[in-house]
């Protein structure tokens, strides 16, 4: 099984389970309201493994233990104020980001097949030839990515893995190109601004990734 596959599996299984626990507290078989009160968290910590999944480790871990923190909080196994960290540990993930990712601004060209940008409280525009391009990685953290593939060429399939948190993320494709979204979405979504309308071996271009509280334009 993929990693979006599975990313998808979790993602539908917290669903699945929240709809049934509605079903059970309407029926008088459970207290929903308790359930849902003191294991929220549960659905952060749920976030932060598919964020694992697709392979986003670092900011991944960091939801997955906020998550931890904040069910240790409401199951009253301690009484630290967790919101009270919030902010510094996304400073430190914002460091960390900068150290260990290709961290750009501006405007920059490349004709590299596989792509790998990222935007962390600012904004950064990709325009790549590659006459074999394959996809790659686009992370957009607070802030803004632009990839331009207008001039690109996909032989055959290429697979873009996109994280947007609190940002933004704009593909832009040559006409003909299929485009095929098949991320997970939360509080945010993937608008789709190309033709349907294509040939029968028209290169076909995969979304795949996370985008939480924020959104990815793709246009031509």
């Amino acid at each position: 099984m993929g990693n979006t596959s599975l990313s998808r599996v979790i993602t539908g299984l917290g669903v699945i389970t929240v709809g049934v626990i509605a079903m059970l507290g309407a029926f008088d078989v459970v207290d929903s309201g308790a359930i849902f009160r003191d294991w929220w968290p549960a659905a952060v910590i749920t976030l932060g493994v598919v964020m694992l999944v697709g392979r986003n480790i670092l900011w991944g871990l960091a939801v997955t233990i906020l998550g931890g923190a904040l069910l240790l909080r409401t199951l009253e196994y301690t009484d630290l104020n967790v919101f009270q960290l919030f902010w510094p540990v996304i400073i430190i993930l914002v460091g960390l980001s900068i150290l260990f990712n290709r961290t750009a601004s501006g405007t920059f060209k490349t004709d590299k097949t596989l792509d790998d940008v990222t935007a962390v409280l600012g904004g950064v525009e990709s325009n790549n030839t590659s006459s074999d391009y394959k996809g790659g990685k686009a992370t957009a953290v607070m802030g803004g990515v632009t990839l331009d593939l207008r001039k690109a060429t996909i032989k055959k399939e290429a697979t873009l893995q996109v994280l947007s948190f609190w940002g933004g993320v704009e593909v832009k494709v040559p006409e003909g190109w299929v485009i095929k979204n098949r991320t997970n979405a939360i509080l945010g979504g993937v608008e789709v601004k190309v033709p349907t309308e294509t040939k029968k071996d028209a290169p076909i271009l995969y979304i795949v990734g996370d985008v939480i509280m924020a959104g990815v334009d793709v246009k031509s």
